[in-house]
């Protein structure tokens, strides 16, 4: 990701992967005993995201195991009034049609390869 124009707070929390009481599923939530990772990004930042981070993972702890994963967002701007805007490039490895009904397919390329300098 690359930041353009006024500063953003970009924010990472540990979540787990809990069964809810009241729908009986497996759902994720927020892990409010660990501490939040948080840092400034400025205009012309980068910033490369490990995948590896938001993919869930199992965890043995001393009274079971956990799987937990590591959620980016929860963006603030301190300052409202101003612009910013990131460019953000991923790789993906897969397909999909979207707009079924208009039968409009996009196809995500398999590698995305970006250099900005």
């Amino acid at each position: 990701m690359i930041t353009l124009g006024d500063k953003r707070e970009l924010n990472f929390r540990r979540q787990i992967l809990e069964m809810s009481q009241r729908t009986n599923k497996m759902k994720w939530v927020n892990d409010y005993k660990t501490k939040f990772v948080s840092f400034i990004m400025r205009n012309g930042s980068l910033f490369l995201l490990n995948p590896g981070d938001e993919r869930p993972t199992q965890v043995d702890l001393p009274n079971g195991s956990v799987t937990q994963r590591h959620q980016h967002g929860d963006i603030k701007f301190p300052y409202p009034d101003k612009i910013s805007a990131v460019l953000c490039y991923r790789t993906v490895t897969s397909m999909e049609r979207v707009f079924k009904g208009t039968s409009f397919i996009l196809f995500f390329v398999y590698h995305v390869l970006a250099l900005l300098l």
